[in-house]
């Protein structure tokens, strides 16, 4: 790869990250786009997670390795982002690892696109097992490049920073950063930030990144108040960026979210359901108005037991 090209830099937050951050960094130093800079950003950790780190920076210039006091997932993201000095930005979760050709697909879609933002299909690694997850090509031909237009579409793809790449300027120019109070979903609220200075974007139809799920020490895996309260605040922060950036079936978007939220926390009050239903909307269907009414009754065991009955008889039948 030409080093004329311009820098790329990788941002990976960690913490406690030792059993898979040797996989996740190396896969990096194996991208066919050689230009890039790695920002190890330590968030503190207690393991030997440090000590590799270094010994990476060591090895490679390319390599940066940062330790700071313990502050968060989103608190280390925007340390790296004030430290970054590429031109394109790329986030990589420490447990996750990457396909040789991420990086240079991934600049190669935004620059010809000549777009602010490209994202890409993704694996599930479930005990070292791949499982694809693509859009079906008769839906990806529905796409137009629009983010508001394809927003229910890609899904997964907008709601996460890794398996993506933006534009620095675009994240400093306009102050874009990570909320840090958030300890889940800060993600979806940093990416929705950045969509209101952008409208357009690249698809790469590959699965480029794996994503590693049933990691117990991910952030993502714990459930308190506080990532109930920031669930929450989640949705409000929803409704409101789907309604000022015209998301197309934002009515169905945010009820899903809702079923999610319900599933996840068995929990509900009249704020989540203010934030996520319409009332004036005529397009529900007769099986969604049944669920919205259950869910304002509050009465939630039928309804999570027609969801989970459902879902055992899809897999009977497959």
């Amino acid at each position: 790869m030409n080093t004329d090209m311009p820098l790329i830099s990788v941002i990976i937050p960690l913490y406690n990250a030792e059993c898979y951050l040797r996989t996740c960094i190396d896969s990096l130093l194996r991208q066919s786009y050689v230009h890039i800079e790695i920002l190890l950003i330590d968030d503190g950790s207690t393991d030997g997670s440090g000590s590799i780190c270094d010994s990476y920076a060591i090895e490679d210039s390319r390599v940066k390795a940062f330790h700071i006091e313990n502050g968060g997932a989103a608190h280390a993201r925007n340390y790296g982002i004030k430290r970054a000095s590429g031109e394109y930005l790329v986030f990589v979760d420490s447990d996750d690892f990457v396909e040789a050709q991420y990086v240079e697909q991934l600049y190669t879609a935004i620059s010809e696109k000549n777009v602010d933002l490209a994202v890409c299909d993704y694996n599930e690694i479930v005990d070292d097992d791949k499982y694809p997850q693509q859009i079906e090509r008769s839906i990806v031909e529905k796409l137009n490049g629009k983010i508001a237009d394809d927003y229910a579409i890609m899904d997964f793809r907008f709601l996460v920073s890794w398996g993506g790449i933006y534009r620095l300027k675009v994240l400093l120019d306009n102050d874009v950063v990570f909320p840090e109070d958030m300890v889940t979903a800060e993600d979806q609220i940093f990416n929705d930030t950045y969509f209101n200075h952008i409208d357009r974007y690249a698809y790469v139809d590959e699965c480029l990144y794996n994503y590693r799920i049933g990691n117990d020490e991910s952030l993502s895996s714990k459930i308190n108040l506080q990532t109930v309260h920031c669930e929450k605040r989640k949705l409000k922060h929803k409704r409101e960026f789907f309604d000022h950036y015209g998301v197309k079936d934002k009515e169905r978007i945010l009820l899903s979210y809702l079923y999610y939220y319900v599933f996840k926390y068995n929990d509900i009050d009249n704020e989540c359901i203010e934030y996520t239903i319409y009332p004036e909307y005529d397009g529900y269907t007769f099986n969604e108005k049944m669920k919205i009414l259950i869910l304002k009754m509050k009465f939630l065991l039928p309804f999570i037991f027609m969801h989970r009955f459902r879902t055992a008889w899809k897999r009977l039948c497959k």
